[in-house]
């Protein structure tokens, strides 16, 4: 169930949550999701022309820094991981060119936020800790209705003995 109003933060905890799954998921075994999250975590700093597809020709140029040098080099893993940011809905377009959607661009402040350079920590641990802050509340906010529900019924129970 959505919130009726949707926060960002909140869409960013859950990207976030879905940051940690993929990344679990394809520990040392899927490139493609390393080049995936290079191009959106490139997204949040230097994609300016938000409605500009991002090509095959721009990643490869040597003035563009989309790619790291070591990931360049295979052209059909770049393609791969083109198609698979169009099947998580974070692109829209082709293994050609692609154009980076909403949550595409939040998941790359995601990204950056928690595997950029700088206050990686710091912003990590934000997420971290919120996340099981919510989860925290929403066990206690369980916890309560079901303590008062007891108590009700004892209440009433001596209510009918009485």
């Amino acid at each position: 169930m959505e919130l009726p109003i949707q926060l960002k933060f909140f869409k960013k905890l859950e990207l976030y949550q879905e940051l940690k799954s993929q990344n679990k998921k394809a520990f040392n075994r899927d490139e493609a999701w390393l080049i995936e999250k290079e191009i959106l975590k490139w997204t949040r700093w230097n994609h300016h022309h938000l409605n500009t597809p991002l090509t095959n020709e721009y990643i490869f140029s040597p003035l563009n820094k989309v790619l790291p040098q070591n990931l360049r080099n295979n052209l059909d893993l770049i393609h791969v991981a083109m198609r698979n940011l169009v099947a998580r809905k974070y692109a829209t377009g082709s293994h050609a060119s692609i154009t980076i959607t909403a949550e595409g661009l939040l998941m790359g402040e995601v990204i950056d936020d928690v595997e950029g350079t700088g206050t990686k920590n710091y912003l990590e641990n934000k997420y971290f800790l919120f996340y099981y802050f919510i989860w925290t509340i929403a066990i206690l906010g369980g916890l309560t209705i079901i303590i008062n529900f007891i108590h009700s019924l004892h209440f009433l129970l001596w209510l009918s003995l009485s």
